[in-house]
């Protein structure tokens, strides 16, 4: 059965491995093929391994204006959908290690700089100054846990829920954490008396990308916390960060996602920032 013309995003249509998703591909969509033939649909059962298409061009003349089907592994690219033009969206990738001498050696410089904020910033986690690690949190922070999804094959858009219209483990912006902040330090905290051990070991730091006092950095965590005297709670993952440059604190925190690697929470208490 046909499917509908709705247009898909591109960036929904890319799978992880460089191929495109053909579940949902609509006929009409003009695709590239590792070839390098461009191909227009004509056909989808819809099962995700192939469609038939149309040849457009080609390296080979001869398969000009032929019919025939592509499997996924083949698609590569989707250069056309209800008649918008689809590019696939670049991958962030870390923007050090290019230009001359003296520009690498400020790449470096800021990469280390960076890294000796986030690493200061777990110390004062681990220390328990919650009331000297707020001060790096930017006043319109978006701070994100967003619920991991199991999801099928295709579907790996879905895999982390929306804060615009899901429930997400964190959804907070600076007053709510400030107020954990000034809660954990009245002492009258049911989860937290006496105080959970916690140790951050933050990893992987990567700088993304530079937008004027703007730097969005990439990195992973461990954070182990053992509370009461056999209680123990592992938290892996990673964070996306955008750090803005303050005068008092060489940076703040303005937007902070987290992708903890668990489908279902196994703490029974979650106090522990990220």
């Amino acid at each position: 059965m046909p499917l509908d013309n709705t247009a898909p995003r591109a960036e929904d249509q890319m799978n992880i491995d460089d191929t495109v998703i053909l579940r949902e591909l609509p006929v009409g969509a003009k695709v590239k093929l590792r070839s390098g033939a461009i191909g227009e649909v004509t056909a989808n059962p819809a099962d995700g391994a192939w469609v038939f298409l149309r040849y457009l061009t080609s390296p080979d003349p001869a398969q000009v204006g032929t019919e025939g089907n592509a499997f996924a592994t083949e698609v590569v690219g989707v250069v056309d959908v209800g008649g918008q033009r689809a590019v696939r969206p670049e991958r962030a990738t870390p923007t050090l290690r290019r230009g001359t001498t003296e520009q690498l050696l400020q790449q470096l410089l800021l990469e280390r700089e960076i890294q000796q904020f986030l690493y200061m910033e777990a110390e004062l986690l681990d220390d328990r100054k919650w009331s000297d690690w707020i001060k790096l949190i930017a006043e319109d922070i978006h701070y994100h846990m967003p619920v991991r999804r199991n999801v099928k094959f295709g579907e790996q858009q879905r895999e982390n829920s929306d804060s615009e219209s899901e429930i997400s483990w964190f959804d907070e912006g600076y007053a709510t954490l400030a107020g954990r902040v000034r809660q954990l330090n009245t002492g009258i905290h049911w989860s937290e008396e006496p105080f959970s051990r916690v140790r951050h070991i933050v990893t992987n730091v990567q700088v993304v990308s530079i937008e004027g006092d703007e730097v969005n950095v990439r990195s992973r965590f461990f954070v182990y916390q053992n509370r009461l005297r056999d209680e123990v709670n592992l938290f892996v993952g990673k964070r996306e960060d955008r750090l803005r440059r303050d005068s008092e604190t060489g940076w703040k925190i303005a937007k902070r996602t987290i992708y903890l690697d668990q489908n279902v929470l196994l703490a029974k208490a979650f106090t522990t920032f990220f």
